[in-house]
């Protein structure tokens, strides 16, 4: 889809500014977290059989590869594949890398985030994200049948604007470890790709009204936006658009709602708020509330939305 600037009530085209790929993936590296909401931990990382383009750690502490597709012939989905696959059987590379960029950082200067909540890397959720201008219909095709979800983008430059668009619907993905009888005296670890967390893993039976709080916040987060995502973690459920916004920990009695939007932005309401920037907490929002009666949700809402305006 192009893009227009309006002059005078006119439309003009802004036509697309020609660049290699390499120029692409420095522009990308330069403002992975702003772009993608990723952490830049390296580029041109080594591995066996070649280089992967770049690496970082989402919001998630779950590991990132991203790999760029430099010519319509380029095998990248199979490459970025196989990078996955040699590093989840080198993790300990991965988090020597992570370890190296969070020493070199000056610290809380160039980054107060990283440093202080990286405390763990989750190898249960793996991404890949591969960055295009476009794609063919035998990539798009491929990714289709593959065990696990690669993230297609594509991306338009302009003059001093950068577009950045989902090829192809972006799932759950989880890798898990479990146990395979080989003979009758030995087991051998294999992988399995595709479970995924749900409400049952995240509320007990016992938990019906937190379950009720949930189900009617999650409604009211989904009438926001049609393009909103809800993902499932170990310990917590995520709402994003192109960021995330919103996170809910299940408890047994009510729910604590983590939100990313500083502090200083948020108009506050009845229900109290808490800060934890300074402090451990499984989600990625510093803002927290609890939820624990019927009550509460007309103000929850109130919360949930700001943050969902700031994120956009």
């Amino acid at each position: 889809m192009p893009l227009f600037r309006l002059k005078n009530n006119k439309a003009v085209k802004i036509e697309k500014r020609n660049v290699v790929e390499r120029d692409v993936q420095r522009l990308v590296e330069q403002n992975l977290f702003e772009i993608l909401g990723i952490n830049f931990i390296a580029t041109e990382f080594p591995t066996s059989e070649g280089r992967i383009d770049s690496i970082g750690i989402d919001k998630n502490k779950c590991p990132v590869i991203i790999e760029y597709k430099r010519s319509q012939n380029d095998s990248v989905i199979n490459q970025a594949a196989w990078y996955l696959e040699w590093l989840l059987d080198h993790k300990e590379k991965f988090e020597k890398a992570l370890k190296t960029f969070l020493d070199s950082i000056d610290y809380p200067r160039d980054n107060p985030e990283i440093k202080e909540k990286v405390e763990f890397v989750d190898w249960s959720n793996p991404r890949v994200v591969c960055i295009a201008e476009s794609y063919n219909k035998f990539d798009l095709g491929l990714v289709k049948f593959l065990p696990f979800t690669i993230e297609l983008l594509k991306y338009r430059l302009y003059n001093d604007i950068l577009s950045i668009e989902s090829e192809n619907l972006q799932k759950g993905v989880r890798i898990v470890t479990s146990k395979k009888l080989v003979d009758d005296n030995d087991e051998k670890p294999i992988r399995e790709y595709g479970k995924e967390y749900t409400v049952k893993d995240l509320f007990k039976e016992s938990w019906k009204e937190s379950l009720d709080l949930y189900e009617q916040i999650q409604e009211r987060i989904f009438a926001l936006d049609g393009n909103i995502e809800e993902k499932f973690t170990k310990f917590y459920i995520s709402y994003k658009t192109e960021n995330i916004f919103c996170e809910i920990i299940p408890q047994a009695k009510g729910l604590w709602v983590h939100l990313t939007i500083p502090i200083e932005k948020i108009k506050k309401n009845i229900v109290e708020i808490q800060y934890v920037g300074d402090k451990g907490h499984w989600a990625n929002g510093d803002i927290k509330f609890r939820v624990e009666k019927i009550e509460d949700l007309g103000s929850a809402l109130d919360y949930i939305q700001q943050s969902y305006h700031y994120s956009v």
